[in-house]
């Protein structure tokens, strides 16, 4: 029942910067670098559970610069809260997304909320169905310095599979599958909501 959790500082003075970085790239960096990053996760109930991820960084490079490999994983770091529920056959949780760096284009979740059913036999019927939907307000926020104005709307998607597996002679196995999608913007770039519905 007890929460585990890492916070971990970073700090460099870094008195070749000018060799790595010119132009726009430098007048974004300087000597002094450094980040923060605190992760916890915290087990409320057997079912529920908190993870926290929150990241500040210095510059936009410094990632790049002094942890490679995390870099190539995670090109920017995320920021977000989350709370799950693990239900028998199925997930549903609430997660929150914020950008803390402003040199980073992002799209921050204030907050969404998800469900996702596993996938799982129809009762009397040889198909299975699975499913995955969320409802959102997504903000996308631009990088500081850029002219594209920030834009919100509220999202909802939904997507829906049913299988029909399936065995021949033996050994080979074929799931067939058909599925539907939807998705809904209050609101686009024009003035009127935008929806999308695939199969």
């Amino acid at each position: 029942g007890q929460g585990v959790g890492k916070i971990a500082f970073y700090y460099a003075q870094d008195l070749a910067v000018e060799d790595f970085h010119t132009g726009a790239e430098l007048a974004q960096v300087e000597q002094n670098r450094y980040r923060v990053r605190l992760q916890h996760t915290q087990p409320l109930t057997p079912r529920d559970y908190i993870v926290t991820e929150l990241n500040y960084l210095g510059d936009p490079y410094v990632i790049e610069d002094f942890f490679e490999s995390e870099h190539r994983d995670h090109a920017e770091p995320e920021n977000f809260l989350s709370l799950t529920h693990r239900g028998d056959n199925f997930t549903a949780g609430l997660v929150l997304r914020q950008r803390l760096n402003e040199f980073y284009t992002a799209v921050n979740r204030q907050p969404e909320a998800y469900l996702d059913v596993a996938r799982q036999e129809v009762p009397y019927t040889p198909f299975y169905y699975e499913s995955r939907s969320s409802l959102g307000n997504l903000q996308k926020v631009w990088a500081e310095g850029s002219t594209n104005e920030d834009f919100t709307a509220i999202r909802f998607d939904s997507r829906h599979y049913l299988y029909y597996p399936m065995r021949h002679f033996g050994f080979l196995n074929v799931i067939p599958r058909v599925g539907y999608r939807m998705t809904f913007y209050s609101k686009s770039l024009g003035a009127e909501p935008d929806s999308t519905v695939s199969f």
